[in-house]
């Protein structure tokens, strides 16, 4: 059975928490037994914590000040907590702890730092915490801004409106503001300035100023206020609305409104400007240099500022051009048309002008006053109609005229031709003369053998209009079917065949 005073001791254990402080001694005698010796564990309960007594050096302070807690209690053995906002305080770059936690320091305090601050004693037995401290950090005025805020730093309100400029600033406590207007001190002491009915005289530089009374300190930021009116339908004029090619044109657009922008229109689209266009300095004058037919349409232009826009009316412009680019129909490219005797011929004059050009037509150097506009009839071709047509066309307004010829050729359809020679019944090494016999003029001779278009050789020649063929020196191999053909751009016809028999010596 163990000795009383380690069953004490044991009884004494199993009451209190299983952590508790410990001391040591020995029981039974060395002497008399040196190999019982007992050692004695005494267990000695922890003591209960206290409320500790949290300092710092203030709690109201200027932004980047340093501060000192202090987690003031005489316990011994305990383990010091901080919390912020009643959550367990997270340590930043700017604090730091002593070496048993019971100094806080903040080393720059900053005003996210503001708020309660506790500290709590610790041990397995209990714990206890201090009555809060409430930090006040005093900061600012900083990031001033004004409400509407524009990027330019410039804002515009038309005449007679209303405007309300709010100077907003992060302090605290709550910062004082002053406004100044083109450099003198005004009366308004908030942060809102009231302009009730803008007048050209509220135009200017206003600048808010901000301060900070226990923090001494003061910032300001300017803005300026620009009055205008709203924009009225300017009066677009020009030199010219109905002019001639190539002429020059300035169009002016009209108007007294002064810092307005001026765009200018082009049958309702924005004006791309090209090579020939060019603007004044302020847009006002739109100069078209050498006008062409495109530029053809109506125009406008705007006046603009950022309150409103207003566009005048528009000016049609309209531009007198040719003739030129003539053409016939039908158009042959070679500046000649054949027509079938008695068939019927229109001949089609086509100019590009503006207003529409005036026609005259000349047939073989005759003016033939019946025919007055483009188109010129022949419904029943005779021999006669052949010639030199020339379509003669004029514009009024440019005083500009254009002209050009094409050949009428008057054909028949084509009979067939009487293909004769000399002999058909030959001697090798004679010589022949086939003729294909015609009435016909202005018709190609072609000529054919075996049915085959004929190839010419070195013994074989036809006359100026292929109308004769002459075979020197004839060649068995000569032997053989002979035609020729009539041929026009109307039609053709070929002749009965010649059988050309070739005797050997």
């Amino acid at each position: 059975m163990p000795p009383p005073s380690l069953a004490a001791a044991e009884t004494v254990a199993k009451g209190w928490p299983s952590t508790v402080s410990h001391s040591q001694g020995y029981w039974g005698d060395a002497a008399e037994h040196p190999k019982q010796r007992h050692q004695l564990t005494f267990v000695t309960p922890a003591e209960r914590t206290t409320k500790p007594n949290l300092t710092v050096n203030g709690t109201n302070v200027i932004e980047n000040d340093t501060l000192d807690f202090t987690c003031g209690t005489k316990q011994a053995g305990g383990n010091i907590l901080w919390f912020f906002n009643n959550k367990s305080l997270i340590l930043n770059e700017r604090m730091k702890l002593s070496m048993k936690n019971q100094t806080l320091t903040i080393l720059s305090v900053k005003r996210e730092d503001a708020g309660s601050y506790e500290c709590e004693i610790w041990n397995p037995i209990d714990f206890n915490r201090s009555d809060p401290i409430t930090l006040t950090v005093n900061y600012g005025p900083d990031n001033i801004m004004f409400v509407p805020n524009p990027e330019k730093g410039e804002i515009e309100v038309i005449f007679n409106d209303p405007l309300m400029l709010e100077c907003y600033v992060e302090s605290y406590p709550p910062a004082q503001y002053r406004w100044q207007v083109n450099g003198t001190m005004n009366s308004a002491f908030s942060n809102i300035y009231v302009i009730k009915n803008a007048t050209w005289e509220d135009s200017g530089k206003y600048i808010c100023q901000a301060k900070n009374n226990v923090t001494n300190l003061s910032v300001s930021k300017s803005i300026t206020v620009k009055v205008v009116e709203r924009t009225t339908k300017p009066n677009l004029t020009v030199n010219g609305t109905n002019v001639i090619e190539n002429d020059t044109l300035a169009f002016t657009c009209g108007t007294e409104q002064a810092g307005v922008d001026i765009l200018w229109f082009f049958n309702n689209m924005s004006l791309i400007l090209n090579e020939r266009m060019k603007l004044s300095m302020h847009n006002q004058t739109l100069t078209i240099l050498s006008v062409k037919r495109e530029d053809i349409g109506f125009y406008e232009c705007e006046i603009r500022n950022p309150i409103s826009s207003n566009r005048s009316d528009p000016i049609t412009l309209t531009v007198n051009y040719g003739p030129d680019y003539i053409t016939f129909v039908p158009n042959s490219e070679q500046g000649e048309i054949e027509v079938k005797f008695k068939d019927s011929l229109t001949l089609e004059c086509h100019v590009e002008s503006y207003p529409p050009a005036q026609y005259r037509w000349q047939v073989n150097g005759t003016k033939i006053p019946d025919f007055s506009n483009n188109t010129y009839v022949i419904k029943n071709a005779t021999w006669e109609d052949s010639g030199k047509y020339t379509c003669q066309a004029k514009n009024n307004v440019t005083n500009l005229s254009v002209s050009k010829s094409i050949t009428v050729k008057v054909v028949e359809r084509t009979t067939k031709p009487n293909l004769t020679v000399n002999r058909t019944s030959v001697i090798e090494n004679d010589t022949l003369d086939f003729t294909c016999g015609t009435e016909q003029a202005g018709g190609n001779i072609l000529w054919f053998f075996n049915n085959i278009s004929l190839i010419l050789n070195e013994k074989m020649k036809l006359s100026m209009n292929n109308q004769t063929l002459t075979i020197l020196s004839v060649k068995r191999k000569g032997a053989g079917s002979y035609q020729c053909e009539i041929r026009n751009s109307i039609s053709s016809n070929r002749s009965d065949p010649i059988i050309l028999v070739v005797n050997c010596e």
